[in-house]
């Protein structure tokens, strides 16, 4: 009888320090699963920049860079242009065009690296 009024008191006022306790885990489960998410995609990253091929370990931080300094550049055009007015205006349209084309080429390569078809033909 006394554990049918302790149940119903805890639904109407619940034990603060429990609701913490519950909200504290729950965030470290997530930092925890938001933590080995970035591990796993930093090892993957050190090992594609060991790849003797510039075509693997170089192609993608190219990209990135060019595609960094493109968006600088259309974040900094208004200021360049007021001292060179014939500057031409960048076009971020063409770095995301390369930079979803390149995540899409990344998407690929991973599907056939999981389906157990990817060549290692590049030396």
């Amino acid at each position: 009888m006394f554990g049918f009024g302790k149940t119903a008191i805890d639904k109407i006022w619940p034990d603060a320090n429990a609701i913490e306790k519950a909200k504290a885990e729950r965030f470290l489960a997530e930092l925890n699963a938001e933590y080995s998410a970035q591990l796993a995609q930093i090892q993957v990253n050190a090992k594609e920049a060991e790849h003797p091929s510039l075509f693997v370990a170089g192609a993608r931080p190219a990209i990135v860079w060019a595609s960094g300094f493109v968006v600088i550049l259309d974040s900094l055009h208004w200021l360049v242009s007021y001292w060179f007015p014939g500057i031409p205006e960048p076009n971020p349209e063409f770095a995301m065009f390369l930079l979803t084309g390149i995540l899409g080429l990344g998407g690929m390569r991973s599907f056939e690296k999981s389906t157990g078809v990817a060549t290692k033909r590049i030396k």
